[in-house]
């Protein structure tokens, strides 16, 4: 009886630990991804921000020169 208990508490607490690693590897992997789409967007943006003044700089310079 002793050990069929002690063998139930033994899997019992097995099965939690793996579903709490399981849990927080799913939560890292989620914040991983939203960081990297995150950096990706600011990127984006930093580029796009960096074309438009280069093209107002420029249409800035030819209009002085005509």
């Amino acid at each position: 009886m002793v050990v069929v208990v002690v063998v139930v508490v033994v899997v019992v607490v097995v099965v939690v630990v793996v579903v709490v690693v399981v849990v927080v590897v799913v939560v890292v992997v989620v914040v991983v991804v939203v960081v990297v789409v995150v950096v990706e967007v600011v990127v984006v943006v930093v580029v796009v921000v960096v074309v438009v003044v280069l093209v107002v700089v420029v249409v800035v310079v030819v209009v002085v020169v005509v």
